[in-house]
């Protein structure tokens, strides 16, 4: 990865790394295989964010990256997950702070991610733990300066991005400075074009115009792409990528993350382990198999970000209105021109 050019990994884990119950119903002893990680890091001048990716109850339905499927968010509606899902939010940070003390590995996590994506039907609940939370991890994973704090959203960044820089503006400083928004942008969960016929153009669209305008009504807060991939709901479905198709994929979306503000940006995923016989369309999550497979996508530090996606004609781009609700589902068409 070093080789790559990727500086920092966003490492995700359940709550149960740091609050462990047999009666959860999970394994013990995920510390050792993360610091052995984290060391390994260390020692190649890496950075890790360490992302409370599973809490208690599940902090959205039906989704298998809260630890247990849920039929409710029930971190967000049972007292008991929720005072749980807290506790292993302090544990976690008290955690982080503790390496400080171990030579190996006492400079690689630079922040923390109290939660990986919560149910947007909850949104204000998120704001209000946000509004909880924050102040009780920065008194333990202090100075500022020294960790970040991530915040993820699911709703539009023009709704949530300007509550989260007024908290900002209006929050003491030592508090607040070094607490980014974090937006996973992905072509594909519900943004699958429908029963159209999937053209490259498609993607290419909705990276250079669509998104760009979605980054914009974050309105200027501190932001990442916590994850991104070369996924497309449409084309991922086919068993044969073509290889030119993921590496402009690749680059257009380099170039935007570079040319929208974004502080930095994390692919999912670094790795994945497919079974035997599995189809190729698990290929473009998989950034090892991106790099050394028949993709053999372009370095970072070797692709052209001079600005967002060279070689376009943005002025062909629809309209956006970056400040309005948009979704990440909105389709994209480029204006007078078809790119194949």
């Amino acid at each position: 990865m070093k080789d790559f050019g990727i500086t920092h990994v966003r490492i995700p884990v359940g709550w149960w790394l740091v609050d462990y119950n047999e009666a959860d119903g999970f394994v013990d002893g995920g510390k050792q295989h993360l610091e052995r990680v984290l060391n390994g890091l260390q020692a190649r001048g890496m950075g890790a964010f360490l992302d409370l990716h599973a809490l208690p109850g599940a902090q959205a339905h039906n989704q298998c990256f809260t630890g247990k499927i849920e039929k409710t968010a029930r971190f967000f509606e049972e007292q008991q997950m929720n005072n749980q899902g807290v506790r292993a939010m302090v544990k976690l940070a008290e955690y982080i702070k503790s390496m400080e003390n171990v030579p190996e590995r006492d400079c690689v996590v630079r922040g923390m991610e109290l939660v990986n994506e919560p149910d947007i039907a909850y949104t204000e609940a998120t704001k209000a733990l946000y509004t909880r939370m924050v102040p009780q991890i920065r008194q333990i994973l202090k100075p500022a300066d020294r960790y970040a704090i991530l915040l993820s959203f699911m709703d539009s960044p023009a709704q949530s991005g300007p509550w989260l820089a007024q908290q900002i503006a209006q929050g003491p400083a030592h508090i607040w400075f070094n607490v980014i928004y974090d937006r996973h942008l992905y072509h594909a969960y519900g943004d699958d074009d429908g029963p159209i016929p999937w053209t490259n153009s498609m993607d290419s669209c909705k990276t250079c115009c669509r998104d760009r305008a979605v980054l914009k009504g974050l309105g200027g807060v501190p932001f990442i792409v916590g994850e991104w991939s070369l996924t497309t709901g449409t084309r991922s479905k086919q068993e044969h990528i073509e290889p030119a198709f993921l590496r402009s994929f690749w680059a257009e979306q380099v170039s935007l993350w570079k040319n929208s503000g974004a502080l930095g940006s994390f692919f999912w995923l670094h790795r994945l382990k497919a079974r035997k016989g599995q189809p190729s369309y698990f290929v473009p999550f998989n950034l090892l198999g991106l790099i050394y497979g028949p993709a053999n996508i372009t370095k970072p530090m070797h692709l052209d970000v001079s600005r967002v996606c060279p070689g376009k004609d943005l002025s062909k781009c629809p309209s956006f209105n970056p400040y309005s609700p948009m979704t990440a589902s909105m389709p994209c068409d480029w204006q007078g021109q078809a790119f194949v």
